[in-house]
């Protein structure tokens, strides 16, 4: 499997970027900006060389194959919308968490073994939309689920530590997290409640990928054992 770095990823964007401002030649191709990558977001053109996502004649990421039987994946433009570009002659990756999302996707399907057909992004995206990603144990994609997965950009990955840190304190004192409380992590520990993943799966480029065997019991309680890994497809 080719190897990709940040330089491969950059250049990637750039070639995009050229794409963007032959449809918009009123836009200065000066306002463009890049990004200071990391080597672990280049896992991405990993997902463009399996077709797992693309980018379309508008611009737009999309995602072909993914189950969507719970809500259609978010497939936005790649760079600033131009009437925002107009106002501040800045053009850019908006949404670069997007990265490690598809990354992510794709090694569910590539190191994994998950069809395409049974991972989601975005899973309940017309409903609760908790969790970034999902694998179901078919394509109904009806609970129990057999992985929930939430993933973060190098900016933002600290709020996995905050994340971890609520959810094991609600598993470990064998209490739940109160009905009023409207913090992201008593979403999420709703979430599993609801969905009742086998796994939980913590994605952050720079940093261990964190994972967890789950369990539930007495109806609103959960236990959470860190493992090393995910199993593989057909493994769990």
């Amino acid at each position: 499997m080719k190897k990709y770095d940040e330089n491969d990823l950059r250049a990637w964007f750039r070639a995009k970027a050229e794409d963007y401002f032959r449809a918009y030649p009123d836009l200065d191709p000066g306002w463009y900006r890049d990004l200071d990558f990391i080597p672990e977001e280049a896992r991405f053109l990993r997902a463009v060389d399996e077709g797992i996502v693309y980018v379309d004649a508008s611009g737009r990421f999309r995602l072909p194959d993914v189950n969507r039987a719970t809500g259609n994946p978010t497939e936005p433009g790649v760079f600033s919308k131009p009437e925002t570009a107009r106002l501040t002659r800045v053009v850019k990756l908006e949404w670069r968490e997007y990265l490690t999302q598809v990354a992510a996707l794709a090694d569910l399907i590539l190191l994994y073994g998950w069809p395409k057909e049974l991972v989601a992004f975005d899973p309940e995206a017309r409903g609760a939309w908790t969790f970034d990603l999902a694998a179901f144990k078919d394509r109904s994609a009806t609970p129990p689920w057999v992985i929930a997965a939430e993933t973060k950009s190098p900016t933002s990955a600290r709020e996995l530590d905050r994340l971890t840190v609520s959810l094991r304190s609600w598993a470990d004192s064998e209490t739940s997290a109160d009905p009023d409380d409207a913090s992201k992590a008593a979403k999420a520990f709703r979430g599993l409640l609801r969905t009742r993943p086998q796994w939980l799966w913590l994605v952050a480029p720079g940093r261990r990928r964190q994972t967890y065997r789950l369990s539930y019991y007495e109806g609103e309680r959960l236990r959470m054992e860190e493992v090393n890994d995910l199993p593989r497809f057909g493994e769990q």
